[in-house]
């Protein structure tokens, strides 16, 4: 996460409890944080347990905590304090429980993104294009995708090599929720008998993994795995952790 929100965090966010600035910081960095949107649905589903699902079916084991304090009070009445605590280290459990099963593995498509890092500046900006392309690839440098996507769009035939334009272009749509794109572009640099189709291949692999599509993925991976092309050990580290 970019900023590491702790448990009381994401609990004053989904109750409101916020002011309106840590809201607002909050929600622009639960926009692109694919772990703190996880983090964020994991609460939720906590909530809906303690709250549906744990109403009833913890009703027994609560009554259950409940009847053995009654016994070990002589058959005394359990104060309703006491009571509330056992009910409550139920629900804990319960919660703690949930979290345990739910937490082992990254999704898939949080797993691609864990391994994105944009592909570099190799564009020597030269000629009567030179600004345009400047001005596109500060964008695209600047994490400024969507309109990175706008400018490399723009540029007139020939300014850059096809297969390098569509590696930009590629990895900039993915970083803009446009997988489509991603896909048709970069599948081009992949297929070329250029220096540039391994790391086509590596960000079509992340493209396919963001949409779930691993059988997809997986070929790509193992090819750059086995050639000791780019990325080797990071497609050999991913493939060993997808399902």
């Amino acid at each position: 996460m970019k900023n590491q929100y702790t448990f009381e965090d994401i609990e004053a966010y989904l109750a409101e409890e916020q002011t309106e600035e840590e809201r607002r910081s909050f929600e622009a960095d639960l926009e692109d944080d694919v772990r703190l949107q996880e983090a964020v649905e994991k609460h939720r589903l906590a909530h809906q347990l303690t709250s549906a699902y744990a109403a009833e079916r913890t009703r027994g084991q609560v009554a259950g905590v409940f009847n053995a304090h009654r016994k070990q009070e002589s058959g005394r009445m359990i104060s309703m304090r006491r009571w509330a605590a056992a009910a409550a280290a139920v629900l804990v459990l319960l919660v703690a429980g949930y979290w345990m099963m739910s937490s082992p593995q990254q999704s898939v498509p949080a797993l691609a993104t864990s391994y994105f890092e944009p592909y570099p500046d190799r564009v020597t900006t030269m000629g009567s294009e030179a600004d345009a392309l400047t001005e596109a690839m500060a964008a695209y440098n600047a994490g400024r995708y969507e309109e990175a996507l706008a400018l490399f769009g723009a540029l007139p035939e020939g300014t850059l090599q096809i297969e390098l334009l569509n590696l930009y272009t590629g990895t900039a749509a993915l970083q803009a929720g446009q997988p489509d794109l991603a896909e048709q572009a970069l599948a081009q640099t992949a297929r070329s008998a250029t220096a540039y189709a391994p790391a086509g291949q590596w960000y079509l692999a992340l493209t396919y993994l963001q949409q779930k599509k691993t059988a997809l993925a997986k070929p790509l991976l193992e090819e750059l795995r086995q050639e000791g092309a780019y990325k080797q050990k990071s497609a050999g580290e991913l493939l060993d952790q997808l399902p």
